[in-house]
C-alpha cells in the first residue's frame, strides 16, 4: 500500500542520513583524538552532542522533506519536493533527492 511504502521510504532515508552523520562525528573525533596536543578525555556532554548532532540533524531533514511533500501551501516549492513513494518507494524526484542529501 501506499502508507507502508511512504513509511519504508521515509525511514530508509532517515537511517541512511544517519549513518552518514555518525560517520561524519567518527571522523571528526579521531581527527581531534590524533591531531589534539591537549590530554584525550572521554566526556558524557560530548557524547550527547554528537548524539543530538547525528540524530537529530537528519530528524529535521526528514521532517522538513516530509513537510515539504505533504503541504500543499508550498507549491511554489514544488519542483524541490522529494516526492516520497510516487513510483518506487524512495524519493523519486532528482532535485530533491539531490537537495535533502546534500543539503
Amino acid at each position: 500500500s501506499h502508507t507502508i511504502c511512504t513509511f519504508v521510504a521515509t525511514t530508509s532515508h532517515y537511517f541512511i542520513l544517519v549513518s552518514f552523520f555518525c560517520m561524519n562525528v567518527m571522523s571528526y573525533d579521531i581527527c581531534r583524538t590524533f591531531i589534539s596536543f591537549l590530554p584525550f578525555h572521554a566526556s558524557r556532554t560530548r557524547f550527547k552532542f554528537y548524539s543530538y548532532y547525528s540524530w537529530g540533524i537528519p530528524l529535521c531533514i526528514v521532517i522538513l522533506a516530509n513537510l515539504l511533500d505533504h503541504l500543499d501551501s508550498l507549491s511554489f516549492l514544488e519542483s524541490y519536493k522529494p516526492m516520497y513513494a510516487t513510483k518506487i518507494c524512495w524519493l523519486n524526484n532528482k532535485l530533491g533527492s539531490a537537495i535533502f542529501f546534500v543539503l
